[in-house]
């Protein structure tokens, strides 16, 4: 039996430079001209402590923090403390 559709769920982690349409492109190139695959950003529904709820893209932008920002020295501090050194 083969089947007539598969559907693939990819958490993808990308960068600032990257652009959900970026990631959308990079993954169609992967499929054979004039096939029927489809990719794209699918909806979810989030809800908050307060009840409100919204369906929203399933996109969560990336961000770069600088190498002296004053959260890494805090997360980095904690970490070892709690894991202990490298």
């Amino acid at each position: 039996m083969i089947p007539g559709e598969v559907c693939l769920t990819l958490d993808w982690r990308n960068v600032p430079a990257e652009s959900p349409a970026d990631i959308v492109a990079q993954i169609g190139a992967l499929f054979e001209p004039g096939s029927s695959a489809t990719v794209e950003v699918t909806p979810q529904k989030f809800s908050a402590y307060t009840g409100l709820e919204r369906i929203l893209p399933s996109v969560f932008p990336p961000f770069l923090l600088a190498e002296n920002h004053p959260f890494l020295s805090v997360a980095h501090t904690t970490l070892v403390e709690v894991l202990g050194p490298g």
